[in-house]
């Protein structure tokens, strides 16, 4: 949460959890082998380990044949682009041996702590602009103490949004005083949700837009989701910022944009490599942008504005032509296979589960996380940006619960 002002007072070793909690997340799964070898060798048979293997061999493949960059970059990015789901790895572990009942009412107090903190300097920097602005930039301030950017202001705010759904009913269930809760989780909540808004990026009016659809449907209605419900939020949500995604990817001037280039680009480079893409870190990714990708020169991105390697800024801006042209067709498959059985698993374990106020919140939570996630990818790099680490605790949790009220329904 506090990151920014920590690098910025030049504390740079507390950034380590950008690695650790990836790397806890792999010894973990190492940990399996050793621990259990029946068990290991069913988490390798997972049709999620296939998938994410499927994309990670792409990559590595795509990178053998053409070698636009190093191994090393090659292999930090394959890192990136799997860290999201390393991440949920790790705490959807810590989250079925963790008794979120014992926990709930202390971890809602730190986080409904994090989220005053994130609300006041918010509404602090929106009232009386304490912190610089930049001026081609609109919303709340990119140069905030806390944010770095309104993307990150926009994760930081919905993580703590997922949090709460995730505690309220558990905190309500737990105390004679549900009304104030109540009604305390709910102002906190509005008030996360409008600083999301106060972000301005027309991804996250999308968000918002699910937000009210979603919860309207599981929450006030009570209404078990399914996959038309799941279809229609997504038109809806879509249809906030259709023209914004028009004229970013299909209209006449987009081939002149970034993200433009981004999409037309990617098409022609999975087909030139198909099936298995130009390699990890040669477009549009964190280390093509480091490392300046030899493939901007092959299709003349370096004269698009913010593509040139003196000013690379839109180079990380936008996140499925990446990983199409990354891993090519069948990377791109298997990546977003992964998300397709996530989201089908969530589904299924909502309709299996009775209906408590423990697995609506649940449910909301993970396909508002899920929905988040899909968002960013039209204008960042989503599920590789380290603030999705973040978004991971949320769904994982609200996985488990799903998981842990269908199975003691089924026993029952």
């Amino acid at each position: 949460m506090f990151e920014e002002p920590v690098t910025r007072a030049g504390i740079n070793w507390l950034t380590i959890y950008r690695n650790f909690i990836p790397i806890a997340g792999i010894l973990l799964f190492i940990d399996a082998f050793f621990r259990n070898r029946k068990q290991f060798v069913s988490q390798l048979l997972s049709p999620y380990f296939i998938l994410g293997a499927v994309f990670a061999v792409s990559g590595i493949i795509g990178w053998i044949a053409n070698r636009y960059q190093s191994f090393i970059v090659t292999a930090e990015t394959m890192y990136e682009h799997l860290r999201f789901w390393i991440c949920l790895y790790l705490f959807l572990y810590v989250a079925e041996i963790v008794d979120i009942e014992k926990i709930a009412k202390k971890l809602f107090i730190h986080i409904s702590i994090l989220s005053v903190v994130v609300i006041i300097v918010s509404a602090a920097d929106f009232f009386f602009k304490i912190w610089p602005r930049q001026m081609y930039r609109y919303g709340t301030s990119s140069l905030q103490i806390f944010y770095g950017h309104p993307s990150n202001l926009g994760a930081h705010a919905v993580f703590l949004v997922g949090m709460l759904l995730i505690l309220t009913p558990y905190v309500m269930k737990n105390t004679d005083k549900r009304r104030a809760i109540m009604l305390f989780s709910g102002a906190e909540t509005t008030l996360l949700l409008a600083v999301v808004f106060l972000t301005l990026r027309v991804r996250l009016f999308g968000f918002l837009a699910g937000f009210v659809i979603l919860f309207a449907y599981i929450i006030i209605l009570r209404k078990k989701v399914t996959f038309p419900v799941v279809l229609a939020s997504a038109a809806g949500v879509l249809a906030v910022g259709y023209k914004r995604l028009y004229g970013f990817y299909f209209s006449g001037v987009a081939y002149q944009m970034a993200r433009g280039q981004f999409a037309v680009n990617s098409l022609d480079i999975a087909r030139i490599n198909f099936p298995f893409g130009s390699g990890f870190g040669t477009f549009g990714s964190r280390m093509a942008q480091l490392y300046y990708s030899p493939l901007y020169y092959k299709y003349n991105m370096m004269t698009t504005l913010g593509l040139s390697p003196n000013l690379p800024a839109y180079a990380c801006d936008t996140f499925y032509p990446v990983i199409l042209a990354e891993s090519g067709w069948l990377g791109f498959i298997g990546y977003y296979g992964i998300v397709a059985l996530l989201c089908i698993r969530i589904l299924w374990l909502h309709l299996k589960a009775s209906d408590h106020p423990e697995t609506r919140f649940a449910v909301l939570t993970a396909l508002l996380m899920m929905m988040f996630e899909l968002l960013e990818g039209f204008a960042t790099l989503s599920f590789s940006e380290t603030y999705s680490v973040l978004i991971t605790i949320p769904l994982a949790f609200a996985v488990v619960i799903l998981k842990q009220h269908q199975r003691t329904d089924s026993q029952t």
